[in-house]
């Protein structure tokens, strides 16, 4: 199968699974999870990575199928911030194709897209149209600079500063737009962090995040039990072909980590984190998975 073909077939299965305003996440595990230093080991635990995660995650918004230009096939298109700002493009085969990092440690990256189910269509334009109003600006990487006090402590981090927009960022601030809001995720702070005690940070309402001062991170937005995974694609590290899988269930790629993570959300004791409990993985039966030769 050639490579146009092959790109066309991907683009189908996004198209025909993911809406406009749904989250795409590009998931990226590294072959070297124990090159990070002790103080990022730390900081990964509070954020509530396990030890044993060497993902690193991107998070982009998708905003339907466009036709090429001067051609007849449909691309998917998205909106998501990265260096050197907000931009719209289409979402290329090298965003989730295994590649060799920068220190040449080989690296697997899939694309899966997660939607929320409760959305209506009004509250879809306005995810939508909040994006589109970011386009142009300018992005924001001060990352754990912002929230380390909040993660460290429970006190309230840096304000946002609306000139610049993160990956996460700006699917964070669409959604809370269209009147979806988010629950605290501090239980894997310090046992010393005050928000472990009152339920969240100072500063911050106790139901949900203030956006102004944000500290959400792209996997807590995954891990959502509102959203559900739709669709995953990755590069088969053997065979190299593209592996197409509808409704994998999240975490699909690592049982380990599906356990884990889903372990730690049955031991919350805040009612809030109860009602955000993962879903059981999805029975085989529910699971397709197609090839394509790029």
């Amino acid at each position: 199968m050639s490579n146009r073909r092959a790109r066309g077939h991907l683009y189908e299965a996004i198209s025909r699974l993911a809406q406009p305003g749904d989250v795409l996440f590009f998931i990226t595990e590294s072959e070297s999870p124990g090159s990070a230093g002790q103080i990022s080991r730390l900081y990964r635990r509070w954020v509530g990575l396990d030890d044993h995660d060497s993902t690193a995650w991107h998070t982009a918004l998708y905003v339907g199928a466009v036709k090429e230009h001067g051609g007849s096939q449909l691309r998917s298109h998205m909106i998501h911030a990265r260096t050197g700002g907000v931009i719209d493009e289409h979402i290329p085969p090298s965003y989730f194709s295994n590649s060799l990092g920068d220190r040449g440690v080989p690296e697997r990256t899939r694309l899966e897209v997660v939607t929320h189910a409760g959305l209506d269509p009004e509250q879809r334009r306005t995810i939508l149209d909040h994006c589109h109003a970011q386009v142009g600006k300018p992005f924001d990487d001060r990352g754990w600079r912002q929230d380390l006090w909040t993660y460290a402590f429970g006190l309230r981090g840096a304000p946002r500063d609306p000139a610049g927009v993160s990956c996460h960022g700006l699917i964070y601030d669409a959604y809370d737009r269209a009147g979806v809001h988010f629950p605290h995720q501090l239980r894997s702070a310090p046992a010393f962090n005050v928000a472990r005690f009152i339920g969240h940070p100072l500063g911050h309402p106790r139901d949900h995040v203030d956006l102004r001062y944000p500290y959400l991170r792209d996997h807590h937005l995954y891990r959502d039990d509102r959203f559900a995974c739709a669709l995953a694609i990755h590069q088969d590290h053997v065979s190299h072909e593209m592996v197409v899988t509808e409704h994998p269930g999240k975490y699909a790629w690592d049982p380990d980590l599906r356990a884990t993570y889903s372990a730690r959300q049955e031991r919350g004791l805040q009612a809030l984190a109860d009602r955000l409990i993962g879903n059981p993985p999805q029975a085989a039966s529910n699971v397709t998975g197609r090839r394509f030769t790029p």
